[in-house]
């Protein structure tokens, strides 16, 4: 019987003259240079329209990530079986009893989103936490390949071998997010390369973290399937909202509630800050909803020199909202 070594696809990088490691930015720079060279407008070479077309489509596999992964897939996977039938390191592997899967192309783990929680002052003046994340570690049996010992893998017909779900941010079900599917299954990690898990962070929150704010960790994701990168690590902050105190920026504000005797007469009342309690002066005959300034009892931000301001709205209660607040008190 005669053993047939499959056929290598066109190489798209030898057309370019690039690299298999080359960038986006490189394999952009690289057309632009030949086609300015080979268009069939500019150069009277008979094949001149050929090779235009051939630059075209390694120029359009290559420079989408989806279809680059998924012929750097065939492309390896192709040496790899002309290795396996005896002219490389797997070939030999193979005479020896062993056997080994293919090199795959790196890809990039998911992010991982985990929301903090954290009270009004400690997103205003920052705050050491250590916070647990779920994530995801490589298997230490199979060492993220997925596949037991001595097993092969296929190319995943779902996902074209990019690891990718059809919609943005998830894996392919079928293959776990690895791009290839195993003859036989980790029994571990069922074929998954990565197990469930979590992390501890000790993190230092910067001052003047704003609700809804996220912050970014590089490389503290999901780690990537075949001994792909870590993906990232989100963190949505949520600041905790106070009975008194919000804040916008370097400013903060406050709602106070006075009695009718302290709306006439005036004098001084004590209004919870940032930085603790302050004293404002009341003038005679306040109408409600009137408006004062503590100057610089706000927050400073990054880059400036003086805090902001604290602006305190009054209210005035009624009879019936003090008789309430007695009741609840008594």
């Amino acid at each position: 019987m005669i053993s047939r070594t499959p056929q290598a696809p066109t190489d798209y990088y030898a057309i370019l003259g690039l690299a298999s490691t080359a960038s986006p930015a490189e394999i952009r720079r690289a057309y632009r240079e030949r086609a300015r060279r080979v268009h069939p407008d500019v150069n009277r070479a008979p094949d001149a329209a050929a090779r235009f077309a051939a630059l075209t489509e390694a120029y359009e596999t290559l420079a989408d990530p989806a279809r680059r992964r998924a012929y750097d897939l065939v492309r390896t996977g192709v040496a790899d079986r002309a290795a396996w039938n005896g002219t490389g390191v797997h070939g030999a592997a193979r005479r020896n009893g062993h056997t080994a899967p293919p090199a795959e192309p790196s890809v990039r783990g998911l992010d991982v989103h985990q929301t903090v929680r954290l009270s009004l002052r400690e997103a205003a003046f920052g705050v050491d936490k250590t916070i647990v994340v779920p994530r995801r570690e490589v298997c230490p049996t199979c060492h993220g390949t997925g596949a037991a010992t001595g097993a092969a893998v296929r190319q995943c017909g779902r996902c074209h071998g990019t690891g990718r779900g059809h919609e943005r941010g998830t894996e392919c079900r079928q293959c776990h997010g690895n791009g290839v599917i195993p003859s036989v299954p980790c029994a571990v990690c069922g074929g998954a390369g990565r197990l469930e898990d979590t992390a501890e962070f000790p993190l230092r929150f910067p001052p003047a973290v704003e609700d809804n704010e996220v912050l970014r960790i590089k490389n503290e994701g999901d780690p990537g399937p075949q001994g792909g990168p870590r993906g990232d690590l989100h963190l949505h902050v949520e600041v905790a909202s106070h009975p008194v105190l919000w804040r916008r920026g370097s400013e903060v504000y406050a709602d106070v509630t006075i009695t009718p005797e302290q709306a006439a007469h005036g004098g001084r009342i004590e209004v919870p800050t940032l930085h603790g309690s302050a004293h404002l002066r009341l003038p005679r005959d306040v109408a409600d909803g009137a408006r004062f300034v503590l100057r610089r009892k706000g927050l400073r931000l990054k880059g400036k020199w003086l805090r902001g301001d604290q602006h305190v709205t009054v209210h005035v209660a009624d009879d019936e909202c003090l008789e309430e607040s007695e009741n609840s008190h008594a």
